[in-house]
């Protein structure tokens, strides 16, 4: 028997609003990132990021995160998605205020299948550093590119 499983590729747009900084004053930060996700099953999959700053004088921030996420059923004509994500890993850089450097960010969000392999995803939810003084809510949009992998099982 065979059984594909979902891998995507998405190039997002990260903004983190009113980031605080140990150099200047607080700022809204704009990010390029890069994700890789693995469907588990049709349900949870497994995410990660890595993502780069741009403009706000803050390029030198990055960070990388992994985690978990819980996809709905499609709705409104198999079009939308939900999406629950919970990732965490490290940041810094650009004296954004990211205490020792580990952060979590828990996100929803929305997607919407413009072809069979491609989707616009938009997300709303938290960066939050482990010591708790950076709360920067994030908006977050972009483009998910979807392929599959095959497995055979054999009997």
């Amino acid at each position: 028997s065979f059984k594909t499983q979902g891998i995507r590729f998405g190039l997002q747009n990260p903004t983190y609003l009113d980031v605080l900084k140990t150099d200047s004053p607080s700022v809204d930060l704009q990010l390029l990132a890069l994700q890789v996700s693995y469907d588990i099953n049709t349900t949870f999959y497994l995410i990660g990021e890595k993502g780069f700053a741009y403009g706000a004088k803050s390029g030198g921030y990055a960070h990388g995160m992994a985690g978990i996420g819980i996809y709905s059923p499609y709705f409104l004509n198999n079009k939308f998605r939900g999406h629950l994500e919970g990732m965490a890993g490290a940041a810094g850089g650009a004296g954004v205020d990211t205490g020792e450097g580990i952060v979590i960010r828990p996100t929803i969000g929305l997607s919407y299948q413009l072809t069979n392999d491609v989707s616009l995803q938009s997300y709303i939810g938290k960066l939050i550093t482990s010591n708790g003084d950076l709360k920067a809510t994030n908006i977050n949009i972009g483009l998910s590119f979807g392929l599959s992998s095959l497995k055979v099982k054999n009997k």
